[in-house]
C-alpha cells in the first residue's frame, strides 16, 4: 500500500504528540508536517496539500472550522476535538470524520478508513504487532512496552497500568485502553481487570494469581478464563 500523507494540527503539544505516535505505528501514513497553528499551515496546504488532514477545531488565532473555509480545496479531513458542540458545522464541511478527545488508537485507525473511503482490514490491525502503548499520565506522554505490562485494573475515572515496576495511573476508561492492546495477548477476567495472559501462573478458586498477586475472576467470565489459560 501506497503510503498516505498526513499534515497534523492542534495548539496541545501532547496532542500532537499523540497524533505522530499513532501515524508511525501505522506502516502505511507518513507524518508530512506537524503545526500547533492553523495560519502556521495555510502556505502548506495550499500549495502541497496532504491526502488527509487531521485537524483540531478549536486554537488560537485561526480555529480549525475557518481554517477549512479559508481554502479553496481543502484536503480530506479528520476533525478531532475535545468538544461535541462542532459536530453539526464539521459534517456541514463535508469532513470524513470527527474524533473525540480522547480516542484510541483502534478509533483512529475508523477514522482513517473512513478518510480513505475503507476499512481497515481486521487481518493487518496493527493493535496486534504493536509494540507499545502511549497514555498520558502526571501531565506527560509515557510509551509503555505491552510485554512489560501484567494488568490494568479499572477504578472510577482513572486504569492503573500494573507492570513489574509498578503502576502508572491514567485518567481513561478501560475500553479505550483495552483497544490499544493485541486480544490474542490479554484477556479481561473481571469488569474491573484485564490481564495479560502470559503473566498468569495459577489459578486458585476464583482468583488468578499474576506476578504474585491474586485478581478476582467473575463466576460470569471463569469458565472461558479457564478454558483460555488452562485448556
Amino acid at each position: 500500500m501506497n503510503e498516505l500523507s498526513i499534515v497534523a494540527i492542534d495548539d496541545e503539544v501532547l496532542a500532537l504528540d499523540l497524533l505522530e505516535h499513532y501515524i508511525r505505528q501505522t506502516p502505511y501514513l507518513e507524518l508530512s508536517a506537524r503545526f500547533q497553528t492553523a495560519v502556521e499551515a495555510i502556505e502548506l496546504l495550499q500549495r502541497k496539500p496532504p491526502n488527509i488532514l487531521l485537524l483540531d477545531v478549536q486554537m488560537p488565532g485561526l480555529s480549525g472550522l475557518n481554517l477549512l473555509r479559508s481554502l479553496n480545496r481543502p484536503p480530506v479531513t479528520i476533525l478531532t476535538t475535545a468538544y461535541p458542540d462542532y459536530a453539526l458545522q464539521a459534517f456541514e464541511l463535508d469532513v470524513a470524520d470527527y474524533l473525540l478527545k480522547p480516542f484510541s488508537y483502534e478509533r483512529f485507525l475508523r477514522a482513517i478508513g473512513k478518510a480513505k473511503g475503507n476499512k481497515v482490514s481486521a487481518a493487518t490491525n496493527p493493535a496486534e504487532v504493536a509494540t507499545t502503548i502511549t497514555v498520558k499520565t502526571d501531565g506527560r506522554l509515557l510509551r509503555i512496552p505491552i510485554e512489560d505490562i501484567l494488568y490494568l485494573e479499572g477504578y472510577r475515572e482513572y486504569v492503573g497500568i500494573h507492570t513489574a515496576e509498578g503502576r502508572h495511573l491514567v485518567l481513561t476508561r478501560m475500553h479505550l485502553l483495552e483497544e490499544q492492546l493485541p486480544e490474542s495477548r490479554f484477556i479481561r477476567i473481571h469488569k474491573s481487570y484485564l490481564v495479560a495472559v502470559d503473566k498468569v501462573t495459577a489459578l486458585e478458586g476464583n482468583q488468578l494469581e499474576v506476578n504474585g498477586k491474586l485478581l478476582p475472576v467473575s463466576r460470569q467470565r471463569k469458565e472461558v478464563v479457564v478454558g483460555r489459560l488452562f485448556g
